[in-house]
């Protein structure tokens, strides 16, 4: 999942059309506050009552895209991701 939006990142960057990847890669402060914003907004939806799944959902999509935003700018790759996640498996 996150190497798919990875991918789709790199590709937005690489086209000459004027994207919102690039907005946030050229505004690197803009894109810590869109993480903290979504993370809050995420947060947000898990307090509601009743909670709706929907919108928690489209939260976390959005967390997670501008998390890989920030993994993508500071050249950490997906596979550098997964391999911590499976050291992390490993029993002591």
């Amino acid at each position: 999942m996150i190497t798919s939006i990875y991918n789709s990142i790199k590709q937005s960057l690489k086209s000459p059309a004027h994207t919102y990847c690039k907005i946030l890669a050229q505004n690197t402060e803009k894109l810590r506050r869109k993480v903290l914003e979504e993370a809050y907004e995420l947060i947000k939806e898990t307090l509601a009552k009743p909670i709706n799944k929907h919108r928690m959902v489209n939260e976390f999509c959005d967390l997670l895209f501008h998390i890989t935003m920030v993994i993508y700018h500071h050249k950490i790759h997906p596979k550098q991701i997964k391999q911590e996640m499976f050291n992390r498996k490993k029993p002591n």
